[in-house]
């Protein structure tokens, strides 16, 4: 008898024996890909970014306690500025101006709101500004403002004014603080 027709009678053909083999190298190929897989994205995964649109950050001011506190002539005004995120919504990342101001002394708060608003505002006499802050508005930033307030500045209510922007588009808004005499 042959060699074939032996393994004939036994029930086992060449197409029979390799079947196990290529069952055991198709599994050895399936674990390997999802070995790699699995490899490939834990590490994209780690060191992607977030996904989502590309934000930008608005700053406003001013807190509570900086409008409700009484100030004294050569003390310093701190102006925490607080940030909103935003979508970019397909616009450029630019660079912003943060700008703070001080004007008075006004006798009242209607005599300061009713020389300060319209289109030619009376500044009071005594003015300080804090120093301009720029920054890109695509990142995060705890920025903070100073405004020295002169030593001479009489006592009344006063005008703090802030501006927020870049060449193209500007936002403004005042508070209503008061500075009172020189402590003693």
């Amino acid at each position: 008898m042959s060699d074939s027709e032996d393994a004939v009678q036994r029930g086992v053909t060449k197409s029979s024996r390799t079947k196990p083999l290529y069952l055991a190298v198709v599994i050895m190929l399936a674990i390997i890909g999802f070995v790699h897989i699995s490899q490939a994205t834990s590490a994209t995964s780690s060191n992607s970014k977030p996904t989502g649109p590309p934000y930008a950050f608005s700053y406003t001011c001013c807190a509570a306690s900086v409008v409700n506190t009484v100030y004294h002539p050569g003390q310093t005004i701190v102006i925490h500025w607080s940030s909103s995120r935003y979508s970019l919504d397909g616009s450029r990342a630019a660079t912003i101006t943060l700008s703070m101001g001080l004007s008075g002394p006004f006798r009242t708060v209607a005599s300061l709101k009713h020389d300060s608003i319209g289109a030619h505002p009376q500044l009071g006499r005594t003015t300080a500004n804090a120093a301009p802050i720029h920054l890109r508005n695509n990142v995060p930033e705890s920025p903070v403002s100073r405004i020295q307030i002169p030593k001479d500045a009489a006592p009344g209510y006063y005008n703090m004014t802030m501006k927020t922007g870049n060449k193209v588009l500007w936002e403004s808004g005042a508070s209503v603080i008061r500075i009172a005499s020189a402590k003693q």
